[in-house]
């Protein structure tokens, strides 16, 4: 965590899941940095709680004080499959000896949104641009660079060539971080963006915190009808100092996201990821040096394929192998893909279960581990489970065991020879042991019985399920009673759902509900 603020990411990256945790004494606001770098709001954080956010790795993530809009802290996602960052109760402007200092790069607009410098120079805010470095990291030559909106090749000579020719339109550019030279240096992939279009979207905010009156506030958004972003990823020889056009340009046309994925190991194709728009379209694409796209891999749905939340691929270290959670047969599972060949060549997990996060990969025993639901089926399917399963097998392992929802911790360093696996209910008290890495308990940890919680006047939720409107799908929920409960007398009932346009977890766990305690001590029920 940083008192910087963010600047703009690159959105084509890795995907990530970043666990924050609310250490602090109030609720943390959670706003990401767009690809313009504009901070936007995402959500908010409770106090003392934590929350799952799936990210792309370079994302930058701004945590602020939810009561006193005071800086917390900024957050860089990391290239790695999973993180945690914890926010403490920490004044950072006192911290760092800058009380009373506007956050560095912020600039406050009539509509109080805040928009973020470039702490490097881009083409997109300086005529003069940036030498771009390699897919390696390195900076020797050949390298590329944009300036004045061209791409400007830097050969091992020394010698400056003009690769593209000049583009007077505002809303179009080469993005200088989105440049990856192949492992022999003799191609490229730019990639070329198009702004598209905009409608201004006008807001009243009733009660800003700046002024006692009412502000009028506005943003741009893309609506319904405005011209899309289009990217392009584009080809260049650098021994012919040229563009190579690119055929079957279909296949990535009409596209809601494109996503970088890299070049093969032998540099013989780019290879990249396509999301159609209407989101029943997705395919990995690849490159090739002589400009011909091929498809490595598609799935295609009448419904929804969902890639905000449960999209997952991880590419192992030296192969063309990759790992790809997909629901093309009903349920989330991870599947092992060849690029080099085009083909699936294994279904890692199977079964009548859902994936919900993969934990840790180890290539050298070819060994995985997932935090699953619905593992066991005489069990609520919204139980989490730990699995370990192998990346050449369908062969998979619950290492948990107990009727509940598990949270687990690993030992200290990179062995993982040892877990403390703790699962609850909303009717069960946690329960802790201590597990191997085969999920062999070795020590179990004192706890707190439910007749113990009973005697001293603790009414537990009851958990039910009912049949849905279809009369197939269950659906699943807890009432909570008051505490005198009456079974001979009628009470009324409050209904707790969220109704909205997404889905809503209920708690599984066995936590603290003061809006539960409060109303189910008085004479209502909350359902």
């Amino acid at each position: 965590m940083r008192r910087r603020e963010p600047s703009a990411h690159t959105a084509t990256s890795r995907p990530v899941t970043v666990t924050f945790i609310n250490n602090t004494r109030s609720h943390l606001l959670l706003n990401y940095a767009d690809h313009k770098g504009t901070v936007r709001p995402h959500g908010s954080i409770s106090q003392g709680k934590t929350c799952f956010e799936k990210t792309y790795s370079g994302v930058c993530w701004r945590l602020e004080d939810g009561v006193s809009r005071q800086l917390r802290g900024v957050y860089r996602v990391p290239d790695k499959v999973h993180d945690t960052t914890v926010v403490d109760e920490v004044d950072v402007d006192e911290y760092l000896g800058k009380e009373g200092e506007n956050p560095i790069g912020a600039l406050l607009g009539e509509g109080d949104v805040a928009q973020v410098q470039e702490h490097r120079k881009t083409q997109r805010d300086d005529d003069d641009g940036v030498i771009q470095s390699s897919e390696e990291g390195t900076s020797t030559a050949p390298h590329i660079s944009v300036r004045d909106k061209i791409l400007w090749l830097l050969d091992e000579q020394g010698v400056e060539s003009q690769l593209t020719e000049a583009n007077s339109s505002e809303e179009s550019y080469w993005n200088d971080k989105m440049i990856f030279l192949c492992p022999n240096k003799a191609f490229a992939i730019a990639w070329y963006f198009q702004e598209g279009t905009t409608t201004t979207e006008y807001w009243i905010k009733s009660y800003p915190h700046t002024q006692s009156h009412p502000k009028l506030l506005k943003d741009e958004r893309r609506l319904a009808g405005d011209c899309p972003r289009i990217e392009q990823p584009r080809l260049f020889s650098l021994t012919l100092k040229q563009e190579i056009e690119v055929t079957n340009k279909d296949l990535f046309s009409n596209h809601y996201q494109l996503s970088h994925l890299g070049w093969a190991e032998d540099g013989s194709e780019y290879r990249f990821l396509y999301h159609g728009r209407g989101h029943k379209t997705f395919r990995i694409l690849g490159i090739t040096c002589a400009g011909l796209v091929r498809v490595l891999y598609e799935e295609s749905s009448d419904t929804f394929i969902d890639i905000a939340s449960k999209l997952y691929y991880n590419l192992l270290s030296n192969s063309n192998k990759l790992i790809l959670a997909s629901e093309r047969d009903g349920y989330n599972h991870l599947y092992l893909l060849d690029l080099e060949q085009g083909k699936t060549e294994n279904q890692i997990t199977k079964g009548e279960w859902n994936v919900h996060m993969v934990e840790h990969i180890d290539e050298e025993s070819n060994q995985i581990w997932v935090s699953t639901y619905g593992f066991y089926k005489d069990e609520d399917p919204y139980h989490r489970h730990l699995v370990q399963a192998k990346l050449y097998d369908t062969e998979c392992k619950a290492l948990t065991e107990g009727d509940g929802t598990h949270l687990w911790s690993w030992s200290a360093g990179e062995s993982r020879q040892y877990f403390v696996d703790s699962w609850s209910r909303v009717d069960l008290p946690p329960q802790t042991v201590v597990r191997c890495l085969n999920g062999t308990m070795q020590l179990q940890v004192e706890g707190t019985s439910v007749e113990e919680l009973r005697q001293q006047g603790w009414m537990p939720p009851e958990r039910f399920h009912c049949l849905g409107r279809d009369g197939e799908t269950l659906i699943y929920g807890t009432i909570t009673k008051p505490t005198h409960f009456n079974p001979r007398r009628s009470y009324p009932v409050l209904e707790d759902i969220y109704a909205g346009r997404r889905t809503s977890p209920l708690q599984r766990a066995s936590k603290r509900r003061w809006m539960a305690t409060a109303i189910g001590g008085k004479k209502t029920m909350l359902l």
